[in-house]
């Protein structure tokens, strides 16, 4: 594999070099210390998730297996050129293929022999290229054995990856001991460029004080933690620019193939998990807040001496965005009720009338699974479709728009119109 030095370069420094054209509202742009709640709120509008909702009388899908006894499924993929495949991660390094519901006994890819899958850690993401059908290109993310995240492009010869054409397009050097908030979500956006998420590097949350971004990573425009990465994959030697940052752990994020539009599903800490919204990606740089922000509330550190517990501050420029969704979760024990966001998708397939249109996202801990609508969020609706799947890992699509959800119990489920 080669391991040539790639850039990493800031969207404000990209500015300056003339290598990307970036519109910062001025009064934006700004550095902002001592940050407070009306700070992190702005002037947007969060929608809050009662901390019970009933379950919807007429869900709007229903949940048909199509694959189980997989080890530890966290993501689906899929390429138009194949419309009867779809491709399941399994946590350890295997990518394997579903068939017309049949999982072939040849993995796709293998890479178990260079990933680590400590805690969060594992087989992260796939994304294919758009021209995949003629330059048979896909790109993978994955935790190397040194627990380093690693973005690597392959080539297949049109049945399986050939592990010889790898080729490093980035590494994120984790800091040492960390095994948490790896980010690590990939999707060519209708820009034709990459986009790929990064976690702030944080401890477990077990590491009692060492789990907050204690050196502000996230808001640190120099490091690549706590990010939204985008890179254009057809330059020899491509750069790195900074879409969004202040994000804590972006385990799953889409971008809507209709509008373009942005949505992350951002892992919270002590009190919010939260779902973030951008309507057009492609131009400005924006600020989630994290960790001078957790949800719209200014982040103050509960497990720090009270002496400790100082406002944070903004570090760069940059729009700052509040979340669109959050939803709050019980301190005092990691998944003793909801805990984890896991982002969706907005669906567009065909199977589903009702569905169209509406951002379908869920949440670790509990298996519940929410809808509401993409086009008036703000205004409320957020559906409980399904009650409890299991330990939610993620979710994705298939060649025809349809959706897909991951259980890291091993199995793999399509959204199907409910009976």
């Amino acid at each position: 594999m080669s391991r040539r030095a790639v850039r990493y370069v800031t969207a404000v420094a990209l500015a300056a070099l003339g290598g990307v054209s970036l519109t910062i509202a001025p009064e934006a742009a700004r550095m902002r210390a001592g940050v407070t709640d009306a700070d992190c709120r702005g002037t947007g509008q969060t929608v809050t998730l009662p901390p019970a909702l009933r379950r919807a009388r007429r869900p709007f899908f229903r949940l048909t297996a199509v694959a189980r006894r997989l080890e530890g499924p966290v993501y689906v993929a899929s390429t138009p050129s194949e419309p009867r495949r779809i491709y399941v991660l399994e946590k350890g390094g295997r990518i394997r293929i579903v068939d017309r519901g049949r999982v072939l006994a040849r993995p796709f890819l293998d890479l178990r022999a260079s990933v680590r899958s400590r805690g969060e850690e594992g087989l992260l993401s796939l994304a294919f290229h758009p021209r995949y059908r003629d330059n048979r290109r896909l790109f993978v993310a994955f935790n190397d054995r040194s627990g380093d995240v690693n973005l690597v492009e392959y080539r297949t010869d049109g049945s399986r990856v050939v592990p010889a054409t790898a080729r490093r397009i980035l590494l994120v050097d984790k800091l040492g001991g960390v095994t948490w908030h790896n980010g690590g979500q990939l999707q060519f956006g209708r820009d034709g460029k990459l986009y790929f998420s990064t976690g702030d590097s944080a401890h477990t949350p077990l590491s009692v004080g060492r789990v907050t971004d204690s050196e502000n990573h996230a808001q640190d425009l120099r490091t690549p933690f706590g990010k939204l990465l985008r890179i254009d994959v057809e330059a020899s030697s491509p750069a790195i620019e900074t879409v969004a940052y202040g994000l804590r752990n972006p385990w799953r994020f889409s971008l809507d193939a209709v509008s373009g539009a942005l949505y992350i599903g951002d892992v919270g800490f002590h009190l919010w998990e939260e779902v973030n919204v951008v309507a057009d990606p492609t131009v400005g740089l924006y600020n989630f807040g994290w960790s001078a922000c957790e949800g719209d509330r200014a982040f103050i550190d509960l497990d720090a001496q009270p002496g400790d517990r100082a406002p944070r501050s903004f570090l760069g420029p940059g729009t700052v965005l509040p979340p669109l969704i959050q939803y709050a979760h019980p301190r005092g024990g990691y998944c003793n009720a909801r805990g984890t966001v896991i982002g969706g998708y907005v669906y567009r397939g065909r199977r589903i009338a009702r569905l169209r249109g509406r951002y379908v996202f869920g949440d670790f801990c509990t298996g519940e699974i929410w809808s509401v609508s993409a086009a008036s969020i703000r205004a409320g609706g957020i559906r409980l479709e399904h009650r409890s799947v299991g330990r939610l890992s993620s979710f994705g699509v298939g060649a025809g728009g349809e959706l897909y959800a991951t259980t890291l119990g091993g199995s793999v489920f399509r959204l199907d119109p409910a009976r």
